[in-house]
C-alpha cells in the first residue's frame, strides 16, 4: 500500500531459502503473507522518527511506509531469521532503527547499505 501507486513486493525461493524483499509500504497483511518463512526479509524503514523530521511529516510517511518497529513486527510475525532495513531518511539514526525493530523480533537486525551483498 502505497497511494497513489501500487507497490510490489518480490519472493525469491531457492535451494530451501528464502529471501523477501518488500516495497514502499507500511506493515500490511499482504506483505505479512508474503513474508512467511523467510529466511532474509529486507524492508521498508522509512517512517523513523529517528531523523531531523517534523511529527506531522513522520505521521504522514507512516500511512505507506513502515518504521523501525513496524519492521521488526513483520519479521516477527514472518518467523524471518534475518531483517536489512532499506529506504532510510537522510539524517536517521541506523542505531536507533536497528533498537526499534530488534525491540520486536528476535532475529539479526541490520541496516542496509549499498553495494552490500548478503547470503541467504
Amino acid at each position: 500500500m502505497h497511494p497513489p501507486i501500487e507497490a510490489y513486493g518480490l519472493r525469491i525461493e531457492r535451494g530451501g531459502e528464502v529471501l523477501v524483499l518488500s516495497g514502499d509500504t507500511a506493515r500490511c497483511d499482504e506483505l505479512v503473507a508474503l513474508g512467511r518463512g523467510a529466511d532474509l526479509l529486507v524492508v521498508d524503514a522509512c517512517a523513523s522518527p529517528s531523523g531531523p523530521y517534523g511529527r506531522s511529516f513522520l505521521d504522514r510517511l507512516h500511512g505507506f511506509h513502515a518504521d523501525g518497529r513496524d519492521a521488526g513486527g513483520v519479521a516477527a510475525a514472518v518467523g524471518a531469521g534475518r531483517l536489512v532495513l532499506t529506504h532510510l531518511l537522510p539524517g536517521s539514526d541506523p542505531g536507533r532503527l536497528v533498537s526499534d525493530a530488534a525491540w520486536a523480533c528476535d532475529g539479526e537486525v541490520r541496516v542496509g547499505e549499498d553495494l552490500v551483498s548478503y547470503a541467504v
